[in-house]
């Protein structure tokens, strides 16, 4: 589990992914969710099992592509191919490797504009994309109701990102929701991330 929230406008995206993970034999560590990618100007978020955001973070690393639109081309290739490796060693997995949902962000040359595209896949049948142009929370529970709209400061960012982790342990305290928050910031020029104090210490105590 993972949460990813994306905040975009022509000249700015925001992204935030916590860092708690859960390991094959149950314990709660630490891991990455957001991979950089600096010289395309971009960085792809993933939620659902980190073996498959591991062999598909690896793929997209070595991809020899310096733009966002590049990547996106290619994104439903490599994310095939990712599937179909993992196919193989599927039984040895706890958790499915289907359920996988991932978010695309950078500046994108066709739209002039920061960018976002969402890819989604919960069964075999594989991965479905949408194009993000305000705000995207993977997951937003409805009993929460509507989910805010519009930019926020990063600072209300991760308010928001605070409440939805806080309210997914009290859902499903027994799934990795929590450790920190990273804050991705981008604009066509820059990116940089910043972290926040923990709001679950269980990765810590292992």
């Amino acid at each position: 589990m993972s949460i990813i929230d994306v905040f975009v406008s022509p000249q700015k995206a925001m992204v935030i992914v916590d860092t708690e993970l859960k390991t094959q034999d149950g314990r709660f560590i630490e891991g990455s969710k957001m991979l950089t990618l600096p010289h395309a100007n971009m960085l792809i978020a993933a939620r659902g099992t980190n073996v498959f955001t591991n062999v598909l973070f690896s793929a997209l690393h070595l991809a020899p592509f310096t733009t966002m639109d590049a990547f996106d081309k290619v994104m439903f290739d490599l994310l095939k191919q990712t599937t179909d490796h993992l196919k193989t060693v599927e039984e040895h997995f706890t958790q499915s490797i289907y359920e996988v949902e991932l978010a695309l962000v950078g500046y994108s040359h066709y739209y002039s504009g920061m960018h976002c595209v969402a890819y989604e896949s919960h069964d075999a049948s594989g991965f479905t994309a949408q194009e993000i142009t305000d705000a995207y929370y993977a997951p937003w529970h409805e009993s929460w109701g509507a989910a805010p709209t519009g930019f926020p400061t990063p600072g209300i960012a991760r308010a928001i990102a605070s409440e939805q982790v806080s309210d997914l342990l009290a859902m499903h305290p027994d799934k990795p929701f929590g450790g920190r928050l990273l804050l991705a910031e981008l604009t066509r020029e820059d990116l940089k991330i910043s972290s926040t104090g923990y709001l679950t210490t269980r990765a810590i105590a292992a």
